[in-house]
């Protein structure tokens, strides 16, 4: 998938978890618990797909610009760090 393509997803899941967010507001003020527990699902998916991408595009950026194996090094280290920090979020 094209960095372009990629940016484009995410900016259409972004607005798909702004959507989603204003029906969960009806549902908390419906008190539909069943479809509170839906929209807070369909938020976490989208959002680990953004993560996903993110990484991605990340992870190819570094890629791209790394020419040398000490850089290479340092890329896996930062990725590594960056995965440590996000699994801990």
């Amino acid at each position: 998938m094209h960095l372009e393509h990629r940016k484009q997803r995410i900016i259409r899941l972004l607005q798909a978890i702004e959507n989603e967010a204003r029906h969960l507001g009806k549902m908390v003020e419906g008190d539909d618990f069943t479809g509170q527990l839906e929209s807070v699902a369909q938020l976490m998916e989208h959002l680990e797909t953004i993560r996903r991408l993110t990484l991605r595009t990340y992870a190819e950026m570094l890629i791209a610009t790394a020419t040398r194996t000490d850089q290479l090094e340092d890329l896996v280290e930062q990725l590594m760090n960056w995965l440590v920090r996000l699994k801990a979020m």
